[in-house]
């Protein structure tokens, strides 16, 4: 094996690690829906092996990278979304609060 195939399968192999990584991160502890997950991309993996069009490899492994990043995206704007939606809802509380306050003295 040169370097640039070893380099190569490295890199595949993270790759393989982080959707595995991810799809236990995607089922949010649901044990049935994480071996679906991993099941798919281990499939998927599987299914590759043999791959050896160095062109068809890189389109694969960022196919993965990018479904990687868009569920990543997903979390990290819906937690952002959660957030601004609390910080609205406790100033709407300080407004009421004080609305009261002031109609009570």
């Amino acid at each position: 094996m040169n370097m640039a195939e070893d380099l190569l399968k490295r890199s595949t192999t993270q790759i393989y690690r982080d959707c595995l990584r991810t799809a236990r991160l995607m089922s949010e502890g649901n044990v049935r829906k994480e071996a679906a997950l991993i099941h798919t991309a281990r499939l998927q993996f599987k299914k590759n092996k043999h791959t050896t069009d160095l062109q068809q490899i890189d389109t694969q492994k960022s196919d993965a990278i990018r479904i990687m990043n868009q569920y990543l995206l997903y979390i990290t704007v819906g937690k952002e979304q959660l957030e601004q939606k609390e910080k609205e809802r406790k100033e709407q509380i300080k407004v009421t609060t004080a609305r009261i306050i002031n109609q009570g003295g």
